[in-house]
């Protein structure tokens, strides 16, 4: 018989979490200022349907919870887990 593998839980510290989330600050401002410059995202701002925007975040979460499991802020097993940092990454945005 084999040996059964203990799988251990490493939770990072509070310095580790600030320390990803300075980087997401980072990555986010890279591509948004040229973004923010461009006279046609001003205009989708302002002209796109409430709803289609309350749709693209509805659709954005799930996706974010998916790529967290290759990538992300730290790693992480429980879903609870990818989904708050989903949230973390949405509100960096």
């Amino acid at each position: 018989m084999a040996p059964t593998e203990i799988i251990v839980r490493r939770v990072p510290t509070p310095r580790e979490f600030w320390i990803g989330l300075g980087r997401a600050f980072a990555g986010a401002l890279i591509f948004a200022v040229p973004v923010l410059m461009t006279m046609e995202a001003w205009a989708l701002g302002f002209h796109l349907h409430p709803l289609r925007l309350a749709l693209f975040l509805a659709v954005t979460l799930p996706m974010l919870v998916l790529l967290h499991k290759y990538g992300g802020f730290r790693q992480t097993v429980a879903l609870r887990d990818r989904i708050a940092d989903a949230f973390v990454a949405i509100l960096v945005a």
